[in-house]
């Protein structure tokens, strides 16, 4: 008997699972790469900008981002530019989260409860800072997808299909 061509049903149905399982996951990877490139903008007097509400002297609060990318300016509501020796910006680890962000310390004249515009450029939570990490991340997803289309390819393959079809 010829069973060129032939595939039995496990093997359709693992091919099937597999292809499955692979895009949910590809889908998952895909958004978290995206986020580990994305940068943002902040600004304070927009709407979902970066308001804050000043502490006292030495006060650390922590900002939106994980990394910084210009330097901040910071107005208080009425527009003025409030002066760099006052506050300090940096990146460092936040205390009530635990996770690398923006830090915003109040250093000099007491404005207590005060609100202050900070308009910056930064990376995202989870940023990768590596422009080489980078680039690999985006190539973890066109290696993701090959092996996907490899699992749903082989078993045709494999099973004489290509053969048949050359006619032999």
């Amino acid at each position: 008997m010829n069973n060129k061509g032939q595939i039995n049903l496990g093997v359709i149905l693992t091919v099937f699972i597999g292809v499955i399982v692979g895009l949910a996951l590809i889908t998952a990877i895909a958004s978290s790469v995206g986020v580990s490139s994305a940068t943002g903008y902040s600004n304070g007097t927009r709407s979902g900008g970066q308001q804050v509400t000043i502490g006292t002297l030495g006060t650390v609060t922590c900002l939106t981002g994980q990394e910084l990318f210009d330097t901040p300016v910071v107005t208080n509501t009425n527009g003025s530019v409030f002066t760099a020796g006052n506050y300090t910006i940096n990146e460092g680890v936040c205390a009530t989260t635990g996770v690398k962000s923006i830090l915003y310390t109040q250093d000099s004249i007491n404005l207590t409860a005060s609100v202050m515009n900070i308009s910056y450029t930064y990376g995202a939570d989870g940023y990768v800072e590596s422009s080489g990490a980078r680039a690999v991340v985006g190539l973890i997803i066109i290696f993701f997808a090959l092996a996907i289309a490899v699992i749903a390819i082989e078993p045709t393959l494999r099973s004489g299909v290509v053969d048949m079809v050359k006619g032999r």
